[in-house]
């Protein structure tokens, strides 16, 4: 009889516990990617942002948004990131059944409103064996074109209510509201203050390029992105670092020795740069640190340039050329 009570106690905790996710009212209105665009979440959800190390910079409110809603020892995070491509209500026609990192998953148009386009991409398997399982993911084009994606997961504790979450999570995707911020995309002229320093750095830079700056107390990287089509395969990305610690990229990339050297251009003093290649994964790399009295003394500028063309290499140096130090 104590058995049979047990049993019917759990079942009921269960199906209450169900029927909370089922009829959860979202009213909860939060900023995804510092306002580019605004979801309706329980009332408990919070943004949280990951944690970082003491070494290492904040993550960027422009780059990344942590949702985080937990119901008791249960949790589902919503996770999203800035795609830096551009898209439209075409490049989502194809919605057959796809396979992707191991995992089998289907597509669907969810949201098609105001200028904005929402593909669900729902998981037909599940990987069970890690912390968070990813049980759905909503890529989404902006008015500009933009498109940033959101992935949702949830921890074991809350796996015996997959098909709940997954409901859940399908309903906050489809809460989706225009953002009142977008990149900046035309071609400018931009200035970015040097941490430490009275002196800035003035960027030229051509169409369909943001600039983003990441900080900590001794250090500070900024990045230059450019925005490609969402059915292209080009890639490109520029990093300048200025501190007192740099590291030489190349060993993650695969690299143990460069493949020449190239003399250009980077604020008045030319530079002797270390190119790499690897032709057959099409990998292009082209950095040096360089140590200037320039900006402050014991700063050392760690530029690098990854693509995986050698024309955008080239692009990216002459974009290297033209930044100039102001006072």
């Amino acid at each position: 009889m104590k058995k049979h009570l047990t049993l019917l106690l759990l079942l009921t905790i269960h199906l209450i516990s169900a029927q909370d996710l089922n009829t959860l009212v979202l009213k909860n209105k939060l900023s995804i990617l510092n306002d580019r665009a605004f979801f309706l979440f329980p009332d408990s959800a919070k943004n949280m942002a990951r944690q970082v190390d003491i070494m290492s910079a904040d993550h960027n409110t422009n780059l990344e948004t942590r949702i985080v809603y937990n119901r008791g020892d249960k949790r589902l995070v919503l996770f999203v990131q800035e795609m830096f491509l551009l898209g439209k209500r075409d490049d989502f026609k194809d919605t057959a059944a796809q396979k992707a990192g191991g995992v089998e998953y289907t597509k669907k148009i969810i949201v098609d409103r105001d200028s904005i386009v929402g593909l669900l991409s729902s998981p037909i398997t599940f990987d069970t064996s890690r912390d968070a399982i990813f049980i759905g993911s909503l890529t989404v084009v902006t008015p500009d074109r933009a498109i940033f994606r959101m992935d949702a997961y949830i921890n074991p504790e809350a796996f015996a209510e997959k098909k709940e979450y997954m409901a859940l999570t399908d309903k906050i995707f489809k809460t989706i509201t225009k953002g009142t911020r977008s990149n900046p995309r035309k071609a400018r002229v931009e200035k970015i203050k040097i941490f430490g320093s009275k002196k800035e750095f003035e960027f030229s830079l051509p169409d369909n390029y943001c600039i983003t700056v990441d900080q900590k107390y001794d250090f500070q990287v900024i990045k230059l992105h450019k925005y490609s089509e969402y059915s292209g395969t080009d890639w490109l990305g520029l990093t300048i670092y200025l501190g007192s610690h740099p590291s030489f990229f190349y060993p993650e990339y695969g690299f143990d020795k460069y493949k020449e050297l190239q003399k250009s251009d980077f604020i008045g003093s030319n530079v002797d740069w270390f190119f790499f290649e690897n032709e057959k994964e099409k990998l292009y790399l082209k950095e040096q640190k360089i140590e200037t009295d320039k900006i402050e003394k014991n700063i050392v500028v760690h530029v690098a340039m990854s693509a995986n063309s050698k024309v955008a290499i080239d692009e990216l140096t002459e974009i290297v050329k033209k930044i100039k130090l102001k006072k």
